[in-house]
């Protein structure tokens, strides 16, 4: 598994959960995420420049109440020295993160999920 960046104990389970809800390893092959952060409630990540739907370079995945999640797509660029949120997602179930996933960025997180 890759490494989930971490300052607090339990944030690393709970980032770890929402990558296994992803698609875990394939969801990093196929998206090219990385940079991976666990948060104190939930995961932050980046994606390759140029990559995604809109220029979305970061997204953080944030648990709501059990078991839902906010997500947030941003647009970063450090030559602008901004942060642009894109689009923003609540109320997302567990089940519903790589479809979600998919409808805002454009990329698969995996085989399965290719239309």
């Amino acid at each position: 598994m890759s490494t989930i960046i971490t300052p607090i104990g339990d944030s690393r389970e709970l980032a770890h959960a929402i990558l296994e809800h992803l698609g875990g390893k394939r969801f990093l092959a196929m998206t090219g995420a990385r940079d991976l952060l666990a948060i104190e409630a939930g995961l932050s990540f980046r994606l390759p420049s140029r990559l995604a739907r809109d220029n979305i370079t970061h997204v953080t995945i944030q648990i709501e109440l059990k078991p839902s999640y906010s997500i947030s797509f941003e647009r970063v660029s450090v030559a602008e020295r901004s942060i642009e949120q894109v689009r923003s997602l609540s109320g997302v179930t567990p089940d519903e993160l790589q479809a979600s996933f998919q409808e805002v960025t454009g990329l698969a997180p995996s085989l399965d999920v290719i239309t």
